[in-house]
């Protein structure tokens, strides 16, 4: 499934942008004096935007188209918390940044610096929104591809068990056997096993 698949990149896209403000430019530009301070998050949260909240719409489709063409709702639950940090931002963020982005360099002070730690807290709700949904189209993605390795499975079991079958309809001298038992022929074959799956042989079943 592309769609499902290109809204896990995305979302893990957009939730190590989040998380690296949080962990590392965050704590870093803390280190700087109060007017410095305010000029590095201005810009940077310019861009931030541009960067982040176009991913939050892309991640946000994808799990919807990824939705409609499979039917499992958890590519559904994981655009929508993708689509959540618009709203968190516009109703709990939005006013943080207003006074920060309209505050004059010159006159910033303990009061900016305060603004500047509050916002890195709100911010933090969005990169846990991030990892929430990356890891919700993670397990879509998961439960999406366990059918086909079940089958994968059940495939090798029954060749496993039809070659074994084979093996203990021959007839094969005691000379013919390599050390310990193995037979020389096993692996060569209509199931491509090594020699030593010839105890899992013996005990796989087929349902």
């Amino acid at each position: 499934m592309l769609a499902g698949q290109l809204a896990l990149i995305a979302a893990a896209v957009f939730a190590g942008a989040a998380l690296y403000v949080n962990i590392v430019e965050q704590p870093a530009r803390l280190t700087l004096d109060d007017t410095a301070l305010l000029q590095q998050w201005q810009p940077s949260y310019k861009r931030g935007f541009v960067m982040q909240a176009p991913l939050a719409i892309v991640a946000f489709l994808l799990g919807v188209l990824a939705w409609w063409q499979t039917g499992a709702w958890l590519w559904l639950l994981g655009g929508a918390l993708m689509i959540a940090d618009w709203p968190y931002t516009l109703l709990g963020i939005m006013p943080t940044n207003n006074k920060l982005t309209g505050a004059d360099p010159a006159s910033a002070g303990t009061e900016t610096r305060k603004l500047i730690e509050t916002w890195a807290g709100l911010h933090a709700v969005r990169t846990a929104l991030g990892f929430a949904a990356m890891l919700v189209f993670l397990w879509a993605s998961l439960r999406e591809a366990a059918p086909k390795f079940a089958v994968s499975a059940r495939q090798r079991a029954q060749c496993c068990v039809e070659q074994f079958l084979m093996l203990q309809a021959r007839v094969v001298p005691s000379s013919a056997h390599e050390p310990g038992g193995q037979y020389p022929s096993l692996g060569h074959g209509l199931c491509p096993l090594a020699a030593s799956d010839l105890s899992l042989c013996a005990s796989a079943k087929i349902a």
